[in-house]
C-alpha cells in the first residue's frame, strides 16, 4: 500500500513539473510572439530603431531564428542606405578617425553581421542578398 502510494505522489509531482514546463515554454511563446509583432509593426512605421529592440527581444528569446537575424541586416541596411555618402568627410578631408570607427560600428558592417548570421544559420535570402552586396560594393560609401 506504501509503494501505491508513494507512486502515485512521484506520477503527480511529474505531471505538475511537466504542466509548469509546458506554460513556461507557452508564456516564452506568447512574448517572443509580442516582441516580433512590435518590431514588424514599427518596421512598417519607418520606426528602425524601436523595430530593432523588439527584433533583438526576440532574438534572445530565439537565438537560433534564422529570419530574425535576417530583418535585422536588412533594417541595417536600410539606414546605412539612408545615410549621407559623404559622412566621413570633413571640411573637404576624410576624416581618418571616424572612418575606421565607421568600419566597425557602421549601418553596412552590422547589416554584414547580422545577415552573414543568418545565413549560418541557412537562410537562403540572407546569402543571396551578402552576394549582391560583395558584388555591388568596391568601399564603405557604395549603397546597395
Amino acid at each position: 500500500m506504501l509503494n501505491l502510494l508513494n507512486k502515485q505522489v512521484y506520477l503527480f509531482f511529474i505531471a505538475l513539473l511537466i504542466f509548469m514546463i509546458g506554460c513556461s515554454t507557452s508564456l516564452q511563446e506568447d512574448e517572443f510572439t509580442d516582441h516580433l509583432q512590435l518590431a514588424e509593426s514599427y518596421q512598417a512605421e519607418f520606426d528602425y530603431d524601436q523595430a530593432l529592440k523588439h527584433f533583438f527581444k526576440a532574438a534572445e528569446l530565439d537565438p537560433n531564428n534564422a529570419a530574425l537575424y535576417y530583418k535585422i541586416g536588412r533594417i541595417y541596411g536600410i539606414k546605412h542606405s539612408r545615410e549621407p555618402a559623404n559622412a566621413s568627410i570633413i571640411g573637404g578631408r576624410i576624416n581618418q578617425q571616424s572612418r575606421v570607427k565607421r568600419r566597425k560600428e557602421s549601418n553596412y558592417h552590422l547589416a554584414v553581421k547580422y545577415l552573414q548570421k543568418a545565413s549560418d544559420l541557412g537562410h537562403i535570402n540572407a546569402r543571396q542578398l551578402l552576394r549582391a552586396m560583395y558584388d555591388n560594393t568596391q568601399h564603405l560609401d557604395v549603397k546597395y
